[in-house]
């Protein structure tokens, strides 16, 4: 079983308020082949041009980086 909760999912902003990154943090607890397991991913990203769309962007992209990391430890530890 996998339990997870997201710790940070926000954008960055600079002292103009100007969106810089985003950054995501997701930690949970994956219970596998009898044992348990702590878990945390933490992803930020650039936000290169001050526009929602820009942004929406890469908070997507953080999140696929955190969910092929938490692919990668699935396969990992539950083999």
């Amino acid at each position: 079983s996998l339990t997870m909760e997201v710790q940070k999912f926000f954008g960055v902003r600079d002292y103009a308020g100007k969106t810089t990154s985003v950054a995501a943090e997701f930690e949970g607890i994956l219970d596998c082949m009898e044992q348990v397991h702590q878990l945390q991913l933490s992803f930020s990203r650039p936000v290169r041009e001050e526009r929602l769309s820009v942004v929406v962007n890469a908070h997507q992209q953080a999140l696929d980086d955190a969910t092929r990391q938490l692919v990668a430890k699935l396969n990992e530890l539950c083999r």
